[in-house]
């Protein structure tokens, strides 16, 4: 563990209320959790996403990488608040289990994220390309079920 510690395979690339970013230094793997939509990400490969959620970026080689990208949120109540309070204006603390829509299915959530430079992609149905020119190229994911989705790009 001192070995470890005292040469660590991996880079804390932002640590901050808005995302944690940690790249593997020996296979280049940059995993991303996106608390909030930050207008700038380190230096990497993804510029920018539009909902909180999980992306990880394995590059193969100079032309291709593999992104895996999630939404743990379930979705399973969308609308207002649901929220009850007391009398004087405070909130009533309620177990979530206790909410009419937990046994609901969970619904699709699409989350777009923006890679630098023209890509194609492959690999999965519920990634589409909805942008691309020399400069970046967004992908919309259909995240459904907190699961991964996982597309190749390719130059």
């Amino acid at each position: 563990m001192e070995r470890f510690a005292a040469s660590p395979t991996y880079k804390v690339l932002q640590q901050d209320r808005n995302a944690h970013i940690v790249r593997d230094t020996e296979s280049g793997l940059t995993s991303y959790v996106l608390f909030e939509t930050p207008r700038h990400l380190p230096d990497g490969l993804i510029e920018h996403a539009d909902t909180a959620c999980l992306i990880m970026v394995r590059p193969v080689n100079e032309n291709e990488a593999i992104v895996t990208v999630a939404n743990p949120d379930l979705a399973l109540y969308r609308g207002s608040a649901d929220e009850i309070f007391d009398t004087d204006g405070h909130r009533i603390e309620r177990s979530i289990y206790s909410r009419p829509w937990i046994s609901d299915r969970s619904q699709e959530i699409p989350v777009c994220v923006t890679i630098k430079s023209e890509w194609n992609i492959s690999g999965n149905p519920a990634c589409k390309i909805i942008s691309r020119d020399k400069n970046s190229t967004v992908v919309q994911f259909t995240c459904k079920d907190a699961a991964s989705f996982d597309v190749v790009l390719t130059k």
